[in-house]
């Protein structure tokens, strides 16, 4: 099974940056479709391979990636295409199940990552998990010590500036800053070199992996 990106591909990425208008997306679709795209969905059918034999089989691949068309219907930019590709893997491979945890790829020349966990899940998902963070605080606890130990942490671009609505009694506890966090994701970057050496999918994997404690204290929340 394909596990690396031929070097072309990021050269596409580079290419499409300094020229993204649609004539020249149109001239090199193919050439993006048989480089890339495809190429990336098969990365993540390999990491869906490997992750079968785990106790957390997310599955991915062509039908869980982006599309590159940009909506900029609300957004002050207009260039129409992405300069970057991402996929996701989900517990029954398809995009409507993420809310149950999910891994992510994201192929971006100088800016690449692999992440996982619970990406901005809905207020009413999340109250039952701060609920647990303050009932179970050692097993919040041992969440976030598990993921230290595995070189990850929680990101925190995405929170409350105060409490949630609820939570306002809690402000002093171990987990407030937890309490307040709107996604529940850990991430990793990656060098340009893991596509092409094969590596990207041995870290989307082991960060999925090391991810457990995590889904799993979620998915128990809920």
């Amino acid at each position: 099974m394909s596990t690396a990106l031929a070097p072309r591909a990021l050269k596409l990425l580079k290419e499409l940056e300094r020229n993204n208008e649609r004539d020249w997306y149109d001239a090199h679709r193919d050439e993006m479709k048989r480089e890339l795209l495809e190429p990336f969905a098969r990365l993540l059918e390999t990491a869906s391979a490997r992750l079968a034999r785990t106790a957390i089989p997310l599955t991915g691949g062509g039908k869980t990636m982006y599309r590159m068309h940009r909506d900029t219907r609300f957004s002050a930019s207009k260039l129409p295409y992405k300069i970057h590709v991402g996929g996701l893997l989900t517990v029954d491979g398809t995009k409507k199940s993420e809310g149950q945890g999910l891994g992510y790829l994201h192929c971006e020349p100088g800016a690449s990552f692999v992440a996982a966990g619970f990406h901005m899940p809905e207020t009413r998902r999340l109250e039952p998990v701060r609920r647990a963070m303050l009932d179970d605080a050692a097993g919040w606890h041992r969440v976030l010590r598990a993921l230290d130990e595995a070189g990850l942490a929680i990101d925190d671009e995405q929170k409350l500036k105060s409490m949630p609505r609820g939570f306002a009694s809690a402000s002093e506890h171990e987990h407030a800053d937890s309490l307040r966090l709107k996604s529940l994701t850990v991430s990793r970057k990656l060098p340009d070199k893991a596509w092409t050496d094969g590596t990207a999918i041995d870290e989307l994997v082991a960060v999925l992996e090391a991810t457990r404690p995590l889904i799993e204290f979620v998915r128990a929340a809920v």
